[in-house]
């Protein structure tokens, strides 16, 4: 076996031992109730919000790219996130949908380096408005939970923020010069210099406030979600617990996050009161919706390759 099968093999494995563990203390008798039970136009509303942020994300990418030199029209963006996501899906880990973000740029004409670059910076850009949120709805989940040991995950976002807040005001020009003179590689000078330009440059708060939208749109979304399945969660519930649940389902140690994002759930929104079954339902319907929010990308990559032969 190559080291790429036995690295699908292992993250298979992960999702399928979670799963597995999650489903052997979860009856399953009871998830499935839940999910039978649901409303069906709070889902189908969650589902537009979903894709909605989708067209948010596509959004802030084409900005991304603009403020690095890797211009693309929205509708490109558009096409290169929803075929990235597929792959995000099809593939071990959402670096899958990256690599092909990038590939396919590269198709447009754009240089490698700054395909790389614009999915790279888009990507931080999330990450940073994402533990932003976390920070931002602390004294939230201060006042919620009283586990001394989840609390500790407040320590998470806080150093996050405050870690790339730090590099990115010390990314000028002359420190990165000095830091050249010493033998720093160029690669992540560069990417320094261009993490600068997104988040401090001229076209940074339209980037900042796509961001901040696209990530409130996916809370937003499991909110309505948990709301077809009649679990009383509010959107402060969400919005407390989503963002660790994100950031875990973004390790790149499963397939697309099934089985982290399940257990992330179960445990979190069990801090509010929420039943494991409850939660166990609710995470299963953001899976689907995942999967089913790649179809068009699957959609339009067939398309593609059908041009291309053809051509």
């Amino acid at each position: 076996m190559t080291r790429r099968h036995l690295v699908f093999a292992a993250k298979l494995l992960v999702s399928a031992g979670l799963l597995w563990f999650l489903l052997h203390k979860v009856r399953l008798g009871p998830v499935l109730e839940r999910l039978a039970e649901a409303d069906a136009a709070p889902l189908l509303a969650a589902f537009a919000v979903f894709l909605f942020q989708m067209a948010l994300t596509a959004l802030r990418y084409a900005r991304v790219g603009d403020a690095l030199g890797a211009p693309m029209d929205a509708a490109t963006a558009l096409r290169l996130v929803l075929v990235g996501h597929f792959f995000g899906q099809a593939l071990p880990s959402a670096v899958g949908g990256d690599a092909v973000r990038i590939w396919m740029a590269t198709r447009l004409g754009i240089p490698l380096g700054r395909a790389a670059s614009a999915v790279l910076c888009d990507r931080g850009v999330a990450f940073l408005v994402l533990m932003a949120i976390a920070l931002a709805c602390a004294p939230l989940f201060l006042a919620r939970i009283a586990d001394e040991a989840a609390r500790l995950f407040l320590l998470v976002p806080a150093l996050a923020v405050a870690g790339a807040t730090l590099a990115i005001a010390l990314a000028r020009e002359a420190n990165l010069a000095w830091l050249g003179a010493r033998g720093v590689p160029h690669a992540p000078l560069a990417l320094a210099r261009d993490i600068r330009a997104t988040t401090r440059g001229p076209g940074a708060a339209a980037i900042l406030a796509l961001a901040l939208a696209a990530q409130l749109g996916f809370i937003a979304s499991t909110w309505l979600a948990a709301r077809g399945l009649d679990l009383g969660l509010g959107l402060a519930d969400c919005l407390v617990v989503m963002p660790p649940v994100i950031l875990a389902t973004l390790l790149p140690v499963s397939i697309a996050g099934w089985g982290v994002r399940e257990g992330a759930m179960v445990f979190g929104f069990g801090l509010v009161g929420v039943a494991a079954a409850d939660a166990l339902a609710l995470s299963i319907l953001v899976g689907l919706a995942n999967i089913l929010a790649g179809l068009p990308g699957a959609a339009l990559w067939l398309a593609g390759r059908r041009v291309s032969s053809s051509g």
